[in-house]
């Protein structure tokens, strides 16, 4: 659970998701780097959250970050 949240994380939004990342922020405009299966409607997602804080965690560490999240359901 992400630190400073409450009650249990909802479950990711679609088990085939994958969302890219630069700088805590999903990478817009890049056809050749589109997200697949998420869409950016929900800002409570446990995905959107985590990067964020991992963007102010490290924004005075590295002044470029790149992440890529992919859903994982189960074992």
């Amino acid at each position: 659970m992400i630190s400073g949240s409450t009650g249990s994380q909802r479950r990711v939004q679609n088990p085939r998701s994958a969302v890219l990342f630069e700088n805590g922020r999903i990478v817009q405009h890049d056809d050749r780097r589109t997200r697949q299966c998420f869409e950016e409607t929900d800002i409570d997602d446990p995905v959107l959250r985590l990067h964020e804080v991992l963007r102010e965690r490290f924004k005075r560490h590295a002044s470029f970050m790149a992440a890529v999240s992919l859903a994982k359901q189960g074992k």
